[in-house]
């Protein structure tokens, strides 16, 4: 099975970024348990 380059760089910047979003929401929200 060929995989387009492009295509695979656009997942793996889609994961990338969810990854980073999620990992910012969990820490905005850890901070917010913690600091009340």
């Amino acid at each position: 099975m060929n995989i387009d380059p492009v295509l695979l760089a656009i997942i793996g910047e889609i994961i990338i970024v969810t990854f980073v979003m999620g990992m910012g929401i969990y820490v905005g929200t850890h901070l917010k348990k913690t600091s009340k």
